[in-house]
C-alpha cells in the first residue's frame, strides 16, 4: 500500500450505517509551518471531528479561543464550530476520524447536538483505548483482513463510542479556554515572530507583511496590549534574551549580541544600559551574584 492508501481510510459516505463514518486518517506533518494570522483559514463541518494527537505540538484557533494540544490529549469538534490550524511542530502526528451522527433514535450520542464548543479529552484511560483501535483499523486495512471494511467501521464505532461517552462525562467549559480576543492573540503572533527572527534586523514592513496588517493598525495593537511602540516592543524582547543568555550561559560579550541581532557590540552595549541602566558585563556579574 502506498502512504496515502496506508494513513487515509474512507469508510462511508452514506447514510445507511448509524453512525456514518467518513474518513479515519492518520497525519504526519514533516516540515515546520506557523499560519499567518488570516481569519479566511476558518471553517466548520456538518459533521463531528475528533483529533488524537500522537507526537509534537498541534495548536488551534476556534470561535471560541485557542486550543495548544500537547500530546495525548484528544480534541473533538461538534458539527458548527469554527476552526482552524494555527501552528504545528516537524514532528506532529495524529490520528483523527470524521463522523456524523444520528439526529434521532440513538440515545447514546444525542447528547452531542448540545454540544456548542469544542472539547479537550485527557483522560489516560481514553486515549490508551482509543490508540489500541486506532491501530487494530490500520492493521486491518494493511493486511487486507477478510471484510477489512466491515471491520474498520465497526473499530471506528467503537472509537465514537469511546469518546462520545468521554465528552459527555466532561464538566462544562469553563476551564477550556479564554473568550478569543483578536488583537490580543495578534500581539502574540508578533511576539513569536521577533523571537524566531531575533538573530536578523527585524523592521516594521517585515512584521506587517508577515501579519498582513497596515503598520498604523499593528502599532495601535500593540501599544493597546502591552503600552509599548513596536520598535520599542523589538527591543525589550532582545534586551530581556540577552538578560537570560547573560545570566544563564558563558558566552562572550559579543556572541550575546549577535545571538539577538546586534553584530556591532558598542551598539550593543548602548542599547542594554539605555535599557538597563547598567552594562552587560555588569549585569552578569550582579545576576549571578544574587544567585
Amino acid at each position: 500500500m502506498n502512504d496515502k492508501q496506508q494513513y487515509t481510510l474512507m469508510l462511508s459516505k452514506t447514510s445507511e450505517k448509524n453512525p456514518t463514518v467518513f474518513m479515519v486518517r492518520r497525519f504526519k506533518q514533516r516540515s515546520e509551518i506557523r499560519r499567518k494570522w488570516n481569519t479566511k483559514g476558518m471553517h466548520k463541518h456538518n459533521f463531528c471531528e475528533m483529533h488524537m494527537l500522537l507526537s509534537g505540538s498541534l495548536s488551534y484557533l476556534t470561535q471560541h479561543g485557542e486550543v495548544h494540544m500537547k500530546v495525548g490529549d484528544t480534541l473533538f469538534f461538534p458539527p458548527g464550530v469554527m476552526h482552524m490550524v494555527t501552528e504545528f511542530s516537524n514532528d506532529a502526528e495524529k490520528y483523527a476520524i470524521s463522523f456524523s451522527l444520528p439526529d434521532e433514535g440513538n440515545k447514546s450520542f444525542q447528547y452531542i447536538n448540545g454540544l456548542t464548543s469544542h472539547k479537550v479529552i485527557k483522560h489516560s484511560d481514553t486515549i490508551d483505548a482509543c490508540m489500541q483501535v486506532f491501530e487494530l483499523i490500520f492493521k486491518a486495512a494493511s493486511h487486507k483482513w477478510p471484510r477489512w471494511r466491515d471491520n474498520a467501521y465497526w473499530l471506528s464505532c467503537s472509537i465514537i463510542s469511546i469518546i462520545t461517552s468521554a465528552v459527555s462525562n466532561l464538566p462544562d467549559d469553563k476551564e477550556a479556554i479564554q473568550p478569543m480576543n483578536i488583537p490580543e492573540y495578534r500581539v502574540w503572533l508578533i511576539e513569536q515572530y521577533i523571537n524566531d527572527n531575533i538573530t536578523m534586523n527585524i523592521s516594521r514592513n517585515q512584521v506587517s507583511e508577515y501579519m498582513h496588517l497596515s503598520i498604523k493598525q499593528i502599532d495601535r495593537e500593540v501599544r493597546s496590549a502591552r503600552n509599548r511602540t513596536l520598535h520599542q516592543l523589538i527591543i525589550d524582547i532582545r534586551t530581556e534574551t540577552a538578560k537570560r543568555l547573560l545570566k544563564e550561559t558563558d558566552r562572550r560579550l559579543n556572541e550575546v549580541a549577535a545571538s539577538i541581532g546586534y553584530y556591532d557590540l558598542s551598539s550593543f552595549m548602548r542599547m542594554f544600559k539605555q535599557q538597563t541602566g547598567i552594562s552587560p558585563g555588569e549585569y552578569r556579574k550582579k545576576a549571578r551574584t544574587i544567585e
